[in-house]
């Protein structure tokens, strides 16, 4: 039987069409813990993961995102959009057709459920420029709710889970603010409620902060693989606060005391081993002021230089924070006052960038 005479002109169309939506993959370059997922999704749950493209031509589509996540969008530096979960891939165009740069960067902490991220693609294989290298700088910062942005542009102390998930903001943290100010790569292993030795009541049956950081999905043991290409020449570690929070009958824990007796002894082992895996890394612990996070990082120093150990220093923040963020957390202004002061330390410190 012949076909009428429009069917080849109809199947013309329909190969036009798949030809002009048809998108190709953007390489991209990924800072921070993943695993691959489905269907080409990058897999996460710690915060501050980003991930850098670039391409040419007037448009890009971003996304979509999987689980529960929100991630910030640049183009050559500017907001270009904010990518949320269940929100359609986001498709920015209108753009001068020249050589640009895009930036996604996850922004919010939530630790009980994986996100994915899905990439990015422009037009096609012409628009395609090889993504990044990696910055000179690398920075690791290793802590807990004041270092994921817990809260921070909330503008008030109560918060439902909603509004903490939705007010939480890596990208305005003391450790974002210094990799820019240090054109640094940087990455943050960072979870609210942890601690070095006792989570807070809130996650006392979850792993402390230092078995967490062994892996990249909190859930599985299996332990991170190794990047070669990540050797940070610094490490920012800020844990305690969670150590010395209020006592849970329920916790294995029975008194403060016997907390504060195991913090030394485990502050000085993580920096040891933190060490053995990044050899001639720069440390600072840092703390907020808090009088027995204080007291207990100096310990922690004070055995380190017993032992012999050097490239570590101890830096108390002292200011007068607003805490505006959820729960009174820090804001925005207050991890502004924060950097500055790590500024004055790591630019006071010979050789931070030697290696």
């Amino acid at each position: 039987m012949r076909r009428p005479w429009w069917t080849a002109l109809v199947l013309g169309l329909i190969v036009c069409a798949s030809q002009a939506v048809a998108q190709t993959a953007l390489p991209l370059r990924t800072v921070g813990r993943t695993v691959p997922g489905e269907a080409g999704f990058s897999l996460m749950q710690w915060p501050g993961v980003y991930f850098e493209g670039a391409f040419t031509g007037a448009e890009v589509t971003v996304g979509p995102v999987s689980g529960k996540a929100r991630f910030k969008v640049e183009i050559d530096g500017a907001p270009a959009g904010l990518l949320t979960s269940g929100d359609p891939a986001l498709r920015i165009s209108g753009l001068t057709p020249a050589a640009h740069r895009l930036r996604v960067e996850r922004i919010d902490e939530q630790r009980d459920v994986v996100a994915g991220f899905g990439g990015a693609t422009v037009p096609g294989p012409e628009n395609v420029l090889a993504p990044p290298p990696p910055r000179a700088r690398q920075i690791e910062f290793i802590g807990d709710s004041f270092t994921t942005g817990f809260g921070l542009t909330a503008g008030r102390s109560f918060c439902t889970n909603g509004k903490i998930w939705a007010t939480t903001d890596t990208s305005q943290t003391f450790a974002a603010r210094l990799g820019r100010h240090y054109d640094a790569d940087y990455q943050v292993i960072a979870y609210s409620a942890g601690g070095l030795v006792r989570n807070s009541p809130f996650r006392r049956t979850k792993p402390v902060v230092p078995q967490l950081y062994e892996r990249t999905l909190f859930d599985d043991p299996t332990p991170a693989p190794r990047d070669p290409t990540w050797r940070p020449q610094l490490l920012v570690l800020s844990l305690g606060s969670n150590d010395f929070a209020p006592m849970d009958r329920r916790e294995a824990w029975k008194t403060l005391a016997q907390v504060e007796a195991a913090l030394v002894p485990a502050g000085v082992a993580f920096v040891r081993k933190l060490q053995a895996r990044y050899p001639g890394v720069k440390i600072l612990l840092l703390d907020f002021d808090e009088a027995p996070v204080v007291a207990s990082n100096r310990l922690i120093m004070a055995e380190l230089e017993k032992a012999g150990v050097s490239d570590v220093r101890h830096v108390s923040t002292r200011d007068r924070f607003a805490f505006s963020g959820c729960f009174q957390h820090l804001d925005a202004a207050d991890n502004a006052r924060i950097t500055t002061q790590l500024q004055e330390v790591i630019d006071a410190w010979p050789g931070v960038w030697d290696r």
